[in-house]
């Protein structure tokens, strides 16, 4: 009996090994990377360009900042600079010229004003601060023509569906989103009101909102399921699509999170025939002759 296990188990473990190395380190076409990395790039432009609206008070001396910050306010006169440093460096970063150096760029930039305005910094600074380290790490040559690693992409999924099932487990664990059918009623009733929220929650009847609650919760928890099983895939992102859609209708100024979000998706479609294979089987693509 034993020595049918034995080489059972090391079979098994040897084919484990082969789809974990195949997972991270095989060739996958560029095209989504760098499509990704112009919508993010974008996404990271309309927000920045939002709060630059309010500079002054946002990072400049003129609004309230902390006395203990990590980082002084700049002075009025140095915004201008700060911009074009800022807004310059990932514009470049979206046209693709020097990656790895505009990424670092970008994130010294945007890590400055996380931490000169904390109050103001939420969690799509993180991401964003996240994502500029990949790119910063692995700009995407490459080499073999129109082929990559597949580890940066592999990052930014799992980092995705990461962010989607703790949000989801901090919902239904420490928060009280499986004890009460109203919370998102609730939520939608408080600060994050738009106009487009007023109307719905006067227009829909209450068991509406509990379905989408919990179709919500369902939606972050089962993500892991959702986004890497292949036939689940389409379902995972047209169900997202309409998740962050809800998001930027009903929950003000949380439209750039949408946006931010929505963009990982495109890490998660397959672009031409050859991208559909490594996608399904993940084998290395042959470089076309």
């Amino acid at each position: 009996m034993i020595s049918r296990i034995i080489p059972g188990l090391t079979e098994l473990g040897h084919k484990a090994s082969k789809k974990w190395n195949a997972f991270w380190f095989s060739g996958l076409p560029s095209a989504g990377y760098s499509l990704f990395r112009v919508f993010h790039g974008l996404t990271l432009l309309l927000f920045l360009a939002a709060w630059w609206q309010h500079a002054p008070e946002w990072i400049g001396s003129a609004g309230f900042h902390f006395p203990d910050e990590l980082v002084p306010p700049l002075p009025f006169w140095a915004l201008p600079f700060f911009a074009i440093l800022q807004f310059g460096t990932l514009i470049l970063l979206v046209a693709g010229w020097k990656i790895r150096t505009m990424a670092t760029l970008s994130w010294l930039c945007l890590c400055y004003v996380t931490l000169a305005d904390r109050i103001s910094a939420f969690s799509i600074n993180n991401i964003y601060l996240f994502t500029l380290i990949v790119f910063a790490v692995y700009p995407g040559a490459t080499r073999r023509r129109n082929l990559m690693t597949a580890i940066p992409v592999r990052i930014l999924q799992v980092a995705m569906v990461a962010i989607y099932f703790s949000s989801g487990w901090h919902k239904a664990v420490f928060g009280d989103w499986l004890d009460s059918p109203t919370v998102l009623q609730s939520v939608l009733s408080g600060i994050y009101m738009t106009d487009s929220a007023s109307w719905a929650m006067h227009t829909f009847a209450p068991p509406f909102w509990t379905l989408a609650q919990y179709l919500s919760l369902a939606f972050e928890l089962f993500s892991p399921v959702l986004f890497c099983a292949p036939r689940l895939r389409w379902l995972a992102i047209a169900f997202g699509c309409a998740f962050h859609l809800g998001i930027a209708l009903f929950m003000d100024q949380l439209i750039y999170f949408s946006l931010q979000m929505m963009s990982f998706y495109i890490l998660f479609i397959p672009w031409n025939t050859r991208t559909i294979c490594s996608f399904y089987s993940m084998r290395i693509p042959e470089p076309e002759r």
